[in-house]
């Protein structure tokens, strides 16, 4: 089998360290190498390298996005909080990105151990008035250690005081994978901004872990994807990024397509509209015609 440059760094990386790249480089952070917070680009290929039928991104029954695959770093753990630790800060401000209206979405190396320190912080310092508690941020840094409950409390808590606020909005509607009660708060982030809403439902797949072991009959991407397809109109001029579109496009196919990747016949009623969105995300997905 021939090798590429790419795929002896991805065996490296299992070997050695952590692979992440950063404006295009391939890094490898290791145990003997000098570690620095670094932003994570997930790199995607731009064209198929296996069948489609061979990459799922929906669960089993179809109905919920598939996390996606987690690169393990070997760094001991009392390592990685200290790093969070000392570049708080600079995560701090990051965090603030995706939960603006108009911030940028991106990808961060320790999402959830930023989360992990952030949310107990007012224990640790024995001071609960050390981190606002009422506020989108503290309702994203419970989502990453799974207090689902009080993440959404929160996210209510910080509406009561802004009903604008769009991060507890678009927080609320991502509970929405567990309980149909808020997918009417994704609709409302949507409403405000569907790009960007695009972009957080494919960010919390990479960083958040949201599905629930007992998840019943509710179908979220039954919902979630006639949505993106009532707001295709907002995607024109818009490049997603590869890795966004991509999951957004083999969605559409293991739910409305055959195996031939034509919409099937329960749903040529919108078969119109699916195909539009389907070229576009292809474009995206595959930086076709450029």
């Amino acid at each position: 089998m021939k090798t590429t440059p790419f795929m002896t760094a991805a065996i490296l990386s299992l070997c050695c360290g952590t692979l992440y790249a950063e404006n295009g480089n391939i890094q490898i952070s290791g145990a003997n190498e000098k570690k620095t917070l670094t932003r994570t680009v997930f790199i995607e290929p731009q064209r198929r390298l296996a069948p489609a039928e061979a990459i799922s991104v929906l669960t089993y029954s179809g109905r919920y996005f598939r996390p996606a695959p987690k690169l393990v770093t070997p760094e001991p753990a009392a390592e990685q909080i200290d790093r969070v630790c000392r570049s708080m800060d600079q995560l701090d401000k990051a965090m603030d990105q995706p939960l603006s209206k108009d911030g940028e979405v991106a990808d961060w190396h320790f999402t959830r151990e930023w989360g992990a320190v952030y949310a107990n912080l007012p224990r640790l310092c024995g001071n609960s008035s050390q981190v606002s508690q009422d506020t989108a941020k503290y309702a994203l840094a419970l989502l990453c250690v799974k207090r689902y409950k009080p993440a959404e409390d929160t996210a209510l808590k910080a509406l009561e005081k802004n009903k604008d606020d769009y991060g507890a909005v678009v927080l609320l509607g991502l509970l929405s994978t567990r309980d149909r009660k808020n997918f009417s708060y994704l609709e409302k982030a949507f409403s405000i901004n569907p790009v960007k809403s695009i972009k957080i439902v494919d960010w919390h797949c990479k960083h958040l872990d949201l599905l629930d072991k007992n998840p019943g009959k509710w179908d979220f991407i039954g919902s979630y994807l006639p949505l993106v397809r009532q707001y295709r109109g907002s995607l024109k001029g818009v490049k997603l990024a590869p890795s966004t579109a991509f999951r957004l496009l083999q969605a559409i196919k293991e739910r409305y397509c055959d195996d031939k990747y034509r919409i099937r016949d329960e749903y040529k009623k919108d078969e119109a509209e699916w195909n539009e969105l389907i070229a576009y995300l292809r474009s995206s997905a595959f930086r076709e015609n450029q």
